[in-house]
């Protein structure tokens, strides 16, 4: 079974539908080498956005477009980026580790929800769904709620417990 530490492959979710594997190539080449092919794309027709996975050459190129690019900016709406193995699949799946967090300001960004949970373990997904402000197609405002999910439960217990009733600028 392939685990995070030998894994080179991450899955990429919330992309604009108008994605291309041109597009994504340029963005993550700057993080490590992709083989020919080793981008696929997965098109929703409703809602309509993509998804994709993509296939470094090393774990370490992998790691460094989780690290530098997830919550990138497309369209006005932050991509999410988080390992693609057997392992953080069904733990995502699952739901198991997945704390969802009320009462959230507008102006709190997915990055900022990361980094105040990121102190109690491994986060495989993050996310603060959005919706459209006025009907313009790149300004969105977040919706007052968001997930975490950790890979290990009792990291999602601990920071539930820690952080029941704790602000986020203010909220």
């Amino acid at each position: 079974m392939s685990t995070p530490e030998s894994n080179a492959r991450i899955y990429v979710g919330d992309l604009p539908a108008k994605i291309d594997e041109a597009f994504l190539r340029s963005l993550f080449s700057e993080c490590g080498p992709i083989p020919p092919g080793n981008i696929v794309i997965k098109k929703h027709r409703v809602p309509p956005k993509c998804y994709a996975f993509i296939s470094f050459t090393q774990h370490k190129h992998a790691k460094k477009a989780i690290d530098e690019l997830n919550y990138t900016k497309l369209d006005g709406v932050p991509i999410r980026i988080s390992w693609n193995d057997a392992e953080t699949n069904r733990i995502r799946k699952s739901g198991i580790g997945n704390l969802y967090i009320s009462g959230l300001d507008e102006s709190i960004e997915v990055s900022q929800l990361h980094e105040a949970f990121s102190e109690f373990g491994d986060i495989i997904s993050c996310k603060i769904p959005l919706k459209k402000i006025n009907d313009d197609p790149i300004e969105y405002k977040s919706n007052g709620y968001g997930y975490v999910q950790f890979r290990h439960p009792a990291d999602a217990e601990k920071a539930m417990h820690d952080l029941n009733g704790a602000s986020i600028n203010g909220k």
